[in-house]
């Protein structure tokens, strides 16, 4: 249970951060970049790492991909919050809780009882009535077409955090 409190207020943190980066025009990538060098260093001055048993052939393409995903991702969530709004942005991440429930049943045979079920249930109609509101329903289509066009930009080097 405390692993799901610390990873709820990580997982808040970070959103607000980022909405702090957007009111005070702190330039996302920058950020992320420091903070990667940041935690490098403190985790080769805390932990000591013996370096003289690793090999290229020991690392894994797992790894590779991960270093390149997990920044990428804070990127993307840094476009979001810029575009569609901290609230929207936590929301959407939050449907990622589907791809997790999936994999649990699906790929690790994970036997789900009743309160499983229903607490899943409440969990996705909680989400779904927290991104539906009266007032959205017009602007909700244009709200979908920024963060896709802003994504462009950035590939095409024309939008800067």
């Amino acid at each position: 249970m405390i692993y799901l409190i610390f990873s709820i207020i990580c997982s808040v943190t970070v959103g607000i951060m980022l909405k702090l980066a957007r009111r005070y025009q702190i330039n996302i990538t920058q950020a992320i970049t420091w903070n990667y060098l940041f935690a490098i260093c403190l985790s080769l001055i805390c932990f000591k790492p013996d370096f003289s048993s690793i090999s290229f052939g020991n690392i894994s393409p797992i790894y590779c991909t991960l270093g390149i995903l997990l920044p990428s991702i804070f990127i993307f969530m840094g476009l979001s919050v810029r575009n569609a709004g901290l609230a929207r942005t936590d929301i959407a991440q939050r449907l990622s809780l589907f791809i997790s429930l999936s994999a649990a049943y699906f790929l690790f045979h994970e036997h789900f009882d009743r309160y499983k079920e229903v607490a899943a249930v409440f969990g996705f109609l909680a989400i779904i009535f927290t991104m539906y509101r009266k007032s959205d329903r017009i602007s909700n289509k244009k709200k979908l077409v920024i963060p896709t066009i802003s994504i462009y930009r950035l590939w095409r080097g024309r939008c800067t955090f």
